[in-house]
């Protein structure tokens, strides 16, 4: 027989990258660090700081009307398997194109396409592995032993320890940094 126990978790201000709780869970002390990925977040806003750049300074040119906010990477990646018959067939199709493409001459318009694409074919790996690791990080201490991962609804941690486990709960499907206090911590604590 076991008992559950939750706790909601707070952001103690919109600055915080590290939280520390100590928890009592029933008659049982958990101490948990949370921390932030300031690091990764940094060069992840880097970036895409650098994406949204070259997205605002090359808006989608349709007919004279401008989009400047578009999904720069989406929009190369979508041709990237396109040899240049493909491409060429592409452009004859009229498809909106950033203004700096859209005056071009073919040629013209292709290497910029192909430069671009392979641009974009390296960034992505990249943007990808950042919002892997951009999550809250957590340390959890009980009785001496230290559980690590991130705040990830879902499983259990110490499944398999009869006297305490604990997992995340959330609507949410990613916990980002302001979402914090969108978590509770779920305990099932063992009764002897």
């Amino acid at each position: 027989m076991s008992t559950l126990y939750t706790l909601p978790l707070s952001l103690p201000d919109l600055e915080t990258t590290t939280v520390i709780n100590n928890v009592r869970v029933g008659s049982e002390m958990v101490q948990f660090r949370f921390q932030w990925a300031v690091a990764s977040d940094e060069q992840y806003n880097l970036i895409m700081r650098y994406i949204n750049t070259k997205t605002r300074s090359d808006p989608l040119n349709d007919n004279g009307t401008f989009t400047y906010e578009y999904d720069y990477l989406s929009y190369y990646l979508a041709l990237k398997d396109m040899d240049n018959d493909e491409l060429n067939a592409w452009l004859d199709t009229d498809p909106v194109l950033p203004n700096s493409i859209v005056n071009s001459v073919r040629a013209s318009q292709l290497l910029m396409l192909k430069s671009r694409i392979k641009e974009c074919i390296a960034l992505k790996p990249v943007v990808d592995q950042y919002k892997e690791v951009l999550r809250w990080q957590f340390q959890a201490t009980y009785k001496g032993q230290i559980t690590i991962g991130f705040i990830e609804p879902g499983g259990w941690y110490r499944n398999q320890d009869p006297d305490l486990c604990f997992r995340f709960v959330s609507e949410l499907p990613y916990i980002g940094y302001k979402d914090f206090n969108n978590v509770t911590i779920e305990f099932e604590v063992g009764n002897e």
